[in-house]
C-alpha cells in the first residue's frame, strides 16, 4: 500500500519502528523514517514461574505520561509537527505505536485512577442473566 501511495504521489511519513515491510521494500515504500517507539512500563508484575507471568501486565513506570522520554509520545510529537509546519499534500503518516501492545502498562497514576469494582459497575463484563 505504501509503495502505490508513495508511486502516486504521496509524501509516506513513518514514525515508529518498522516490523510489517521487508527491507528492500521499505526503501521504496516510505519517503521519511524516524524510528523509535517504547511506552512508559515498568517490569512484569509476576516472576517467572508465578501464574499470570505470561499476562503481560506490567508494574507501574514513574516515568510521567507527558514525557519526551516516552518513545511513543514522542513520535506522536513529531508527527504533529509534521503536521503543524505546512507539509506536501498529500500525505500519509503512519504511526506504529508500542503501547497498545504486549507487555501492557501504563505511566503511574492510571494503576490506581479506578478501582475493579469501578469498572465492574461501569462496564459489566457479561450480561447479568449468563
Amino acid at each position: 500500500m505504501f509503495k502505490y501511495l508513495k508511486d502516486a504521489g504521496y509524501t509516506v511519513m513513518w514514525y515508529g519502528k518498522n516490523d510489517m515491510l521487508s527491507q528492500d521494500s521499505f526503501n521504496i515504500s516510505v519517503t521519511n523514517w524516524t524510528d523509535g517507539i517504547g511506552a512508559a512500563r515498568g517490569k512484569n508484575m509476576f516472576d517467572f514461574g508465578e501464574a499470570g507471568y505470561y499476562s503481560f501486565l506490567n508494574t507501574p513506570d514513574p516515568t510521567p505520561p507527558d514525557s519526551q522520554d516516552n518513545g511513543d509520545l514522542h513520535m506522536i510529537t513529531l508527527a504533529s509537527k509534521f503536521m503543524s509546519n505546512n507539509p506536501p499534500e498529500p500525505f500519509i503518516i503512519w504511526l506504529p505505536t508500542k503501547g497498545a501492545h504486549p507487555s501492557y502498562g501504563a505511566p503511574k497514576g492510571y494503576y490506581d485512577m479506578y478501582t475493579a469494582e469501578d469498572v465492574h459497575n461501569q462496564a459489566p463484563l457479561r450480561p447479568a442473566h449468563v
